[in-house]
């Protein structure tokens, strides 16, 4: 069957950012990494951003990549941001960075309804208040639980986090800048 995303027509741009592998977690990155990735982003000319990837929550003044999310943001770009897998273990306050970026649409998981009931918030999605600046985060909840998603080689795979839920957002963002051109981050959030 054919399948599309949630804006099928959206112009997607990649930007390689986590580079150094790990041997638990997979590839890494650093923060500065991550900035650059951002505001080449902006730079090129994209509407919209997600990112799912995160670390804990530090003093914003200090933590690049939030003020690159900000400025990103305040550039007219959309931030999406995946608010993290942690909450069936740390509960409350579970959001880290870069989803407690103030600007940015943080997108928490939830079921899609597929054999269970849907639109409640997954037991492993990080929750808020943010543990630092205590923002109400995150902001949303998108599908997250068993999303049929591509993996290498041509073929599919259904997956579960909120690395799941913010390109739904992201999509939704994109096809809201479509409609509503002159519509600021702000009110498309």
């Amino acid at each position: 069957p054919t399948l599309s995303g949630i804006a099928p027509a959206a112009y997607i741009g990649n930007y390689k950012a986590l580079t150094v592998p790990t041997p638990c977690c997979g590839l890494d990155g650093n923060a500065p990494e991550i900035a650059k990735a951002i505001e080449q982003a902006v730079a090129d000319g994209m509407d919209v951003i997600n990112l799912s990837l995160g670390e804990p929550e530090v003093e914003q003044s200090r933590d690049i990549v939030v003020k690159a999310i900000d400025g990103a943001a305040k550039a007219g770009v959309v931030p999406c941001i995946a608010a993290g897998n942690d909450g069936g273990d740390a509960g409350k306050g579970s959001v880290g960075s870069p989803g407690t970026a103030p600007l940015a649409i943080t997108a928490a998981a939830s079921t899609t309804g597929r054999n269970r009931p849907a639109d409640i918030i997954a037991s492993f999605s990080s929750i808020g208040p943010t543990p630092y600046s205590l923002q109400l985060k995150p902001d949303v909840t998108a599908p997250g639980v068993a999303v049929l998603s591509s993996i290498p080689k041509a073929s599919f795979d259904e997956f579960s986090g909120t690395s799941m839920a913010s390109p739904h957002v992201a999509g939704a963002a994109a096809l809201l800048k479509q409609l509503h051109p002159t519509w600021t981050v702000a009110q498309v959030k």
